[in-house]
């Protein structure tokens, strides 16, 4: 079986994490404090407040902008469900947003989306591409909007010389196992805003300024000791995982000729403006029932890949006909037709190879 992510942990990784399990100090403490100044520093912002997973990190970052019942939030029609589920966990509303052809917000439907009730936009970094940041950003001042990135899929990817994460008010990311990089379960916030850095870390812990005392209502989402020692391994050697998920990604999109790519040559050969990192290599299907025949194709000779998404999120089971009356023409479009190969750190050329000879075939 070709695998479409194996996390690449080695020998550094397991000693770290047995370096901490016989030191006795498993719980937040200083090695999470050292991995949210390196990882601060690798961003490019001044503050990061590490957590437990990606959906606490979007969930704190809401919070600590006050958003909560009667509020709007802007999302991507297309991203995980935890994009709207933690706005949802706010008691916020929210408001799905058409994505360009990248399957990135639209920043031309997104002024359509604005009301009085909207307080942030929480732009993704679909499959490790950039958004149109610059553009969401110029909105959002105009309407005097908060913007929260949402990087879960785009540990080191940058727009001109600035990596994203570093944009918005607060950003966050994902190091579920899978991703660019890995603390097997984890997230973290990163931001300049020393307000929104002192709240996250109320936020993460049951709101304790210290052990006797709750000012806020807060919750358990403290990363532990382990799970950041494994982080900063992995933090030292992203920029080498990520060269090798592009350069497998540029060999890809060379040699596969069966199937649309979802970004054109110039975004893979000449990134002068935006690096890509590539969480999967992705493929866009002429329509769902090719997009089937071709994922039976890969299941049948052992490739296995993503599917990402069925559907809009809006059209998720639910909210039950919440939305019906929403028709995003470009969601529509890519959804359940975009497939994501293999393109892992550890792949073999000899995989790499194979994979495309099965996706050039025919659909035998």
């Amino acid at each position: 079986m070709i695998k479409v992510a194996i996390p690449a942990i080695d020998q550094e990784e397991i000693d770290a994490a047995i370096k901490v399990l016989k030191s006795g100090n498993y719980t937040s403490g200083p090695i999470v404090e050292k991995f949210e100044e390196e990882f601060a520093k690798y961003i490019g912002t001044e503050y990061a407040v590490a957590c437990n997973s990606g959906t606490a990190a979007l969930h704190m970052a809401l919070l600590c902008l006050g958003i909560g019942p009667g509020d709007e939030v802007i999302v991507p029609s297309m991203s995980f469900f935890a994009t709207a589920s933690a706005v949802m966990m706010t008691g916020a509303e929210p408001i799905f947003c058409d994505v360009d052809p990248y399957a990135n917000l639209c920043p031309i439907d997104l002024e359509y989306r604005i009301s009085a009730k909207t307080k942030a936009i929480i732009p993704v970094h679909y499959f490790g591409m950039p958004c149109q940041i610059n553009r969401i950003l110029d909105i959002a001042t105009k309407y005097n909007i908060h913007v929260i990135e949402d990087c879960a899929q785009a540990h080191g990817a940058m727009v001109e010389d600035k990596k994203v994460g570093s944009f918005g008010i607060a950003n966050c990311f994902s190091f579920f196992a899978t991703k660019n990089m890995t603390t097997i379960e984890g997230g973290i916030i990163t931001t300049d805003n020393r307000y929104v850095y002192e709240q996250c870390k109320l936020i993460r812990s049951h709101g304790m300024p210290d052990r006797d005392n709750h000012s806020i209502l807060g919750y358990n989402y403290r990363m532990n000791e382990i799970f950041a020692a494994i982080g900063r391994k992995q933090l030292a050697k992203l920029d080498d995982l990520n060269d090798s998920r592009i350069i497998n990604s540029q060999y890809l999109h060379k040699n596969i000729n069966s199937i649309q790519k979802l970004y054109k040559d110039e975004d893979v050969f000449q990134p002068s403006i935006n690096k890509c990192v590539y969480f999967w290599f992705p493929v866009v299907a002429s329509s769902v029932p090719h997009a089937k025949l071709f994922m039976k194709k890969l299941k049948d000779n052992e490739i296995e890949f993503r599917y990402r998404y069925e559907k809009p999120l809006y059209q998720q089971p639910i909210f039950r006909g919440r939305y019906y009356n929403l028709q995003h023409r470009v969601a529509e479009r890519l959804s359940g037709c975009v497939i994501g190969l293999p393109n892992h750190s550890l792949l073999q050329k000899v995989e790499i190879d194979k994979v495309i000879e099965i996706a050039n075939r025919g659909n035998e």
